[in-house]
């Protein structure tokens, strides 16, 4: 896109006409129910098929605005890691020489009779050490360490739990609705607040 647009356009042009509109009436939702209407209402005023439909766009809403922030402040902390990482590998590739208590550095008489400057491995322990933790940051920070979450198998969980959970992660909630009608002992009816057996 070349120059000369407002932001609203620049957003259009990298997401799409659709994903925008969907974005916009997700805003209105949250305001409206802010302003303390009802989820019909919302729904009715807003063209959603049912209340459901606008309890999900105002969630939607709600995870967008928390999330916008935390994945700045993450993509900065990883372009830190990385820049510290590239340190580590430079110092690991690089070797700098063991210095003795004077500043000179430390040499062996090897068996051609030539001496050799004896690298500080100290300072590539560190280095290798400094590596494992930022790993070990970078991967909490993405969400890699996250334990799997299991649901027993003699759980009992409503559809309104499923929901929740499949917003959470980005499912629409048709999805949901269509895979529990499939599981045994549920009805083709299933609806919200049904329980699963």
């Amino acid at each position: 896109m070349t120059g000369g647009g407002t932001v609203g356009d620049v957003a259009r042009h990298y997401l799409g006409e659709e994903t925008i509109r969907c974005a916009e009436r997700d805003a209105r939702a949250c305001r409206l129910r802010a302003q303390g209407h009802d989820w019909q209402e919302i729904a009715d005023e807003l063209g959603y098929n049912s209340k459901g439909h606008a309890r999900d766009a105002v969630r939607r809403a709600l995870v967008e605005t928390l999330q916008a922030p935390a994945d700045e402040l993450r993509a900065v902390e990883l372009l830190l890691h990385e820049q510290a990482i590239r340190k580590c590998f430079d110092i690991i590739n690089a070797p700098q020489p063991l210095l003795d208590r004077a500043g000179r550095p430390v040499t062996l008489l090897g068996e051609d009779g030539e001496e050799y400057a004896c690298d500080d491995q100290g300072i590539i322990v560190q280095a290798l050490n400094a590596l494992q933790k930022f790993s070990e940051s970078r991967r909490k920070m993405m969400g890699l360490d996250a334990p799997i979450k299991t649901i027993s198998a003699n759980a009992r969980i409503t559809l309104s739990d499923l929901q929740e959970m499949a917003i959470a992660n980005g499912v629409p909630a048709e999805e949901v609705y269509a895979t529990v009608k499939q599981l045994p002992g549920m009805s083709e009816q299933a609806a919200p607040g049904d329980r699963a057996r």
